[in-house]
């Protein structure tokens, strides 16, 4: 069942689409080449945009980057589970990448320092030379072509999670968010969690996020899930300063199914932390409008320091402030709206969505002055706009401009 406010944000990130006739259908899946010298490496990566990603050309978008994507039956099924999270408002719109692996075994593992670790696959050991193709190949391409946020979240299961923990303790700049799924740190007799133990965990925590999660009763789940709660014990006593951490036993018993099941949990989870909660958000919104927007003032301040990001992004804006119309507050809506301006001066669907609110609150003249300046933001971003999204969002400010003009005294 949808409820009231997420109703309202999935009409809100398409409403300037709807007025203006433009189409929302799903992005593709782009394939954007990474030359490398080796073939142990895939050739090229999958690349998914946000359905708004054409419409707005001066936003920016937080990156997933998904291991085993090799995989196109996974690979579809997450970024279906995305989009479901983004279309009901428990996430923001992303940028998903997927990163295919030729040999998990070797592309996930690091150098073994043990006999049991070299003899437990037929070849191990090429995690560091993995992570320098992200780093040095994939991100640099992804970053170059796409208008990426400097937020990166890595999600991995299984050997692509024990990888993720590996980056975590020593290339802890690679992923801002790391969610890692049922990962096997049995590996190399438990190689990674004396490397936590042995204090690198403390200052690879600083500032990140962190969801682990495993299942339990098969075969695998069983091997892997002792070390991994010793994990977790070990994060949870870290008092790193802005390390967000959460330990998720499942109740799963196929190690098959975990990352189905865990993926989305663990993006819900990490975007609490960077989108204030719609149920409290709600629960006040008819109350004190003054301590509702002090909570919601720190609660961004304290995200956008851990994060890094100017927070709250443009589409929880237009949440809040919609919601708030929607209940009868636009005194609130309008002081949301102004606020959200004033961190992003350059985005028309915001003054678009303030006009809209000055115009229903009767205050012609400050819905004229709104609908105006998106239209001259429109106008700059000519070049940036392909010839049908341009004319149609000409056409829906110019629309609203006349409508100010038929209610006009």
């Amino acid at each position: 069942m949808i409820t009231f406010h997420r109703a309202i944000k999935t009409l809100v990130v398409l409403a300037l689409a709807g007025f203006c006739c433009l189409s929302g259908a799903q992005q593709g899946v782009a394939l954007l080449p990474t030359p490398v010298n080796s073939d142990a490496f895939s050739k090229s990566v999958k690349v998914v945009v946000p359905e708004d990603y054409k419409i707005y050309p001066n936003r920016k978008y937080i990156t997933i980057y998904l291991l085993d994507s090799q995989s196109d039956s996974f690979f579809e099924c997450i970024r279906s589970s995305i989009k479901y999270l983004v279309d009901y408002g428990y996430m923001d719109p992303v940028i998903l990448v997927g990163i295919s692996s030729m040999n998990r075994q070797y592309d996930f593992t690091p150098e073994p320092l043990t006999q049991t670790g070299k003899t437990e696959f037929k070849k191990s050991g090429g995690a560091e030379l993995y992570y320098r193709y992200i780093s040095q190949t994939v991100v640099p391409a992804v970053e170059h072509k796409y208008r990426c946020e400097p937020f990166r979240i890595g999600i991995g299961h299984s050997l692509g999670g024990t990888f993720l923990i590996d980056c975590l303790l020593k290339h802890q700049e690679l992923f801002n968010a790391n969610i890692v799924i049922s990962p096997n740190l049995v590996f190399d007799g438990e190689q990674l969690l004396h490397s936590a133990k042995d204090g690198r965990l403390a200052e690879a925590a600083t500032n990140r996020f962190l969801y682990l999660a495993n299942g339990h009763g098969d075969k695998t789940e069983e091997k892997f899930r002792a070390t991994t709660m010793k994990f977790a014990e070990l994060s949870k006593a870290q008092k790193s300063a802005g390390f967000h951490f959460l330990y998720d036993p499942l109740n799963n018993t196929s190690h098959g199914t975990t990352a189905l099941e865990g993926i989305p949990k663990g993006l819900v989870s990490l975007y609490s932390n960077i989108i204030y909660p719609d149920a409290q958000y709600m629960k006040r919104i008819s109350g004190d409008q003054e301590a509702l927007l002090g909570d919601v003032s720190k609660f961004y301040q304290a995200g956008s320091k851990w994060t890094g990001l100017k927070l709250p992004l443009i589409p929880d804006i237009n949440l809040m402030g919609y919601n708030c119309h929607y209940l009868g507050h636009d005194d609130t809506a309008i002081r949301i709206f102004r606020r959200g301006i004033s961190v992003y001066p350059d985005d028309f669907n915001l003054y678009d969505s303030l006009g809209e609110i000055e115009q229903l609150s009767g205050n012609i003249a400050a819905a004229r002055q709104y609908y105006t300046r998106g239209l001259e933001i429109v106008e700059t971003q000519k070049a940036a706009l392909d010839t049908e999204t341009y004319a149609s969002l000409l056409a829906g400010f110019r629309s609203r401009l006349q409508s100010l003009v038929k209610k006009s005294p």
